[in-house]
């Protein structure tokens, strides 16, 4: 039969011959004396000053929600924090370096084409293009070194390359109104990012969009 002294606080039970006195003992169970003791917030952050192991419940879902708001949020990106919002230009090259280009800000658009022309064009799941008008684009040097292949069926699709490196490099279109600028041939930092996908219904079946990716450096 279980004796009562089972269930006596530590106050109450008899101490042994030679023990060391209760007031100095180190609980090994500090949440069973935690709940006898704490009956609000207040008391629990007093008991877990002399206990910095143990958090109560309450303590673990604040400190829990402090971490969650300082975790950074992702913004979307929009026209108005572009650099190519600003007077100024930008200047690109290909990889040999023998062509070089400069772009005249603002740019008209900045934005991402899962078309299949373009998947094909690049090798990616899609371009990722700056349009500038046509007169914001120039050559500073190698301009007869890009050669221009422009799709014989289509009504406006068109490719300029480095013949040296391959890299692609800017081009007007067809109508010669506009200038597209392969925004990964930039060699400054824009400040910026797409601000949409055209063509989202073509994207390829096997791209992946967001953070469900691994991160590697």
């Amino acid at each position: 039969m279980l004796s009562t002294m089972g269930f006596l606080d530590h106050a109450q039970r008899p101490a042994r011959p030679g023990a060391e006195p209760l007031e100095s003992r180190q609980d090994p169970w500090p949440w069973r004396v935690a709940r006898r003791t704490s009956g609000s917030a207040e008391a629990d952050d007093a008991f877990a000053r002399t206990q910095p192991q143990w958090r109560s419940p309450s303590r673990r879902f604040a400190d829990g929600f402090a971490t969650w708001r300082k975790k950074p949020v992702l913004a979307r990106h929009s026209s108005t924090r572009r650099r190519g919002d600003e007077n100024g230009s930008i200047q690109g090259s290909c990889i040999c370096g023998e062509v070089a280009f400069e772009v005249e800000a603002p740019f008209a658009l900045f934005l991402n084409c899962h078309c299949s022309r373009c998947r094909k064009a690049t090798g990616t799941a899609h371009s990722c293009e700056v349009i500038v008008k046509a007169s914001a684009l120039r050559w500073l040097r190698g301009a007869a070194s890009v050669v221009r292949f422009d799709l014989p069926h289509a009504r406006s699709f068109a490719t300029a390359f480095c013949k040296t490196c391959g890299s692609p490099m800017p081009h007007l279109t067809r109508s010669g109104h506009e200038a597209i600028i392969p925004a990964g041939g930039f060699d400054e930092p824009l400040g910026a990012a797409p601000d949409r996908h055209v063509h989202w219904a073509s994207r390829a079946d096997w791209y992946v969009h967001g953070d469900g990716l691994l991160l590697q450096d």
